[in-house]
């Protein structure tokens, strides 16, 4: 094999290693933008319990 083919083999297996290991940018995200969603759903509930049970203790 040339020089040339080594490095081309090489790179392209690189290439595929990085491809299958990891979450790409937009995954990444995505995913931390739901969670900060979810997390806003859940300090609204907690907010909304919270102020429930200061009125009832009233």
């Amino acid at each position: 094999m040339s020089a040339r083919a080594e490095k081309l083999n090489a790179a392209s297996h690189c290439w595929v290693r990085g491809q299958q290991g990891g979450f790409s940018l937009i995954e990444l995200m995505i995913s931390i933008t739901l969670g900060l969603l979810i997390m806003t759903g859940v300090l609204a509930l907690y907010l909304d319990l919270t102020k429930s049970n200061a009125d009832r203790q009233e």
